[in-house]
């Protein structure tokens, strides 16, 4: 999909849709959108962009905003969604801004970004805006690097003297509503500071000096774990080819998604989280994910999410433990950090 004045796609106020597998590149504005409805489809609906999953698709060149608020490669205001194995790269704006404005974008909350790929970004492969309800949004298994900071909107003064040039990957406006834990920053040096910037809105910065990733895995707990400075080590990096080469430091080392909350066995299995996982919304001809418990080569397939209760209920019984790790079909000892799984 190539090309449109405002964004290629857009979903809003709308629930259970799936977006897989497309190629976005646009030169005129944004590659998609994600938010409530104030109006602009003739309804006003808030709170209201719930349990989308997007997933498989690579999001290519958006254009140059000049000085207005940078072209992303999804401006994301909504809740509840999934957002993984996607592949962000040469974005003039952000790869995923969390976009927090009027009412159309007021609620950011309970979504789950896991295994994407954000590169070569002119800005930051995420940013998330300050104010307004932001709470439960955790990133995991993604790998963010080969950004760097280009101020094509020379309106603020923070932005022309001193990002500019530097190798932004995370670029935080607000200090609550998420949570890091085992991303991937790709750079050289372990003790960049700024691959996690962190800033009040557009203005100022937020901390002087900024701060290497081991300090924000120290020091923000609540926030940052386990997140490293790694090149991964890409097939092909120039090519935009994201899969990993033999060897890579990123295979088998994700976390997994969530843990079962008690020891059991059947088809009825209560997670700490289900929030990561899709049981086909529903839609005629989708099928659940399939998933793998740590430690065991079996799988089986979801039939049914309930949200609620943190329960999966799947298509053949399986015994865990209490604890025991769940993800997605993975290869190895544990998931791979990035949007392709290894071989193994």
């Amino acid at each position: 999909m190539i090309n449109a004045f405002h964004s290629l796609w857009d979903i809003r106020c709308g629930n259970y849709n799936v977006l897989r597998n497309n190629y976005f590149y646009n030169e005129r504005q944004k590659d998609g959108e994600v938010y409530d409805c104030d109006g602009q489809v003739k309804t006003y609906k808030y709170n209201a962009t719930k349990r989308n999953l997007i997933e498989g698709n690579e999001f290519d060149y958006t254009a140059n905003s000049g000085n207005k608020s940078p072209f992303s490669g999804i401006q994301y205001g909504g809740q509840d969604g999934i957002i993984r194995h996607n592949r962000f790269h040469d974005t003039t704006g952000p790869a995923l801004r969390l976009a927090l404005y009027g009412t159309e974008a007021n609620h950011v909350t309970g979504n789950r970004v896991y295994q994407n790929v954000m590169h070569s970004s002119d800005f930051a492969g995420v940013w998330i805006q300050p104010k307004h309800s932001v709470s439960d949004n955790i990133f995991k298994n993604n790998i963010l690097g080969g950004s760097s900071f280009v101020n094509n909107d020379n309106r603020w003064s923070w932005w022309n003297n001193e990002l500019k040039g530097e190798p932004v990957q995370l670029y935080l406006s607000r200090d609550s509503g998420y949570l890091f834990d085992t991303n991937a920053f790709a750079h050289a040096n372990p003790d960049q500071p700024y691959l996690i910037t962190y800033g009040n809105g557009f203005r100022e910065s937020g901390i002087d000096p900024q701060r290497s990733v081991a300090w924000w895995n120290s020091n923000e707990p609540g926030k940052f774990r386990n997140n490293m400075v790694a090149q991964p080590a890409f097939v092909d990096d120039g090519g935009r080819d994201f899969h990993l080469k033999a060897g890579s430091p990123m295979i088998d080392a994700g976390t997994f998604l969530t843990r079962t909350a008690s020891a059991g066995s059947g088809t009825t299995m209560r997670v700490t989280d289900a929030a990561y996982f899709y049981d086909g919304f529903g839609i005629p001809g989708e099928r659940g994910d399939e998933i793998q418990l740590e430690g065991e080569s079996t799988t089986a397939t979801i039939l049914a999410v309930d949200y609620a209760s943190n329960t999966l209920t799947l298509d053949r019984s399986l015994s865990w433990s209490s604890g025991q790790g769940v993800s997605l079909k993975y290869n190895g000892n544990a998931p791979d950090i990035g949007a392709f799984e290894s071989e193994g």
